[in-house]
């Protein structure tokens, strides 16, 4: 008997507890939201801003880091890479791959080595505003003619 009394007075006092509980749990889901949410948008500013000053290097418009998919068409573009690329980007997995050829292209339209294509494809928040801000300039791989291999 005394069981069940102190089940039934308990009852009540953990619904209090458990609704403060999923109170509190709704708070930090939401505050953790926002944090997450003020982080990725710093992320993506600091992603743009380089990615701009890239683009105006190449001399393309600077609006054009801004269209999420369209950015990657201009990079190709700078690259010299064909356009229908940009397929190979929305397949899981291969799209890595050509990330870091991406990276490394444009590494070498700004005169710059291998080590710093590998350096932007795995830290580019670092990279591209070295790129952007430094003193390399644009080379125009797209208008150069294509070196035949001599036939052995």
């Amino acid at each position: 008997m005394f069981v069940l009394l102190s089940h039934i007075f308990l009852q009540a006092d953990l619904s209090e507890y458990q609704r403060t509980k999923q109170k509190y749990a709704n708070e930090f889901i939401f505050g953790m939201f926002v944090f997450y949410f003020v982080i990725l948008i710093i992320l993506i500013v600091f992603y743009i801003i380089p990615l701009w000053k890239i683009f105006r290097k190449a001399g393309k418009s600077g609006w054009f880091s801004v269209i999420p998919v369209y950015n990657i068409i201009i990079l190709l573009q700078i690259t010299g890479r064909p356009l229908w690329w940009v397929i190979w980007f929305f397949i899981p997995l291969v799209n890595i791959i050509f990330y870091f050829v991406l990276c490394f292209d444009i590494a070498k339209s700004f005169g710059k080595s291998t080590n710093f294509g590998i350096g932007l494809a795995l830290l580019s928040i670092i990279f591209l505003p070295i790129l952007g801000y430094g003193k390399s300039q644009y080379i125009d791989h797209s208008s150069a003619p294509l070196k035949k291999q001599p036939i052995q």
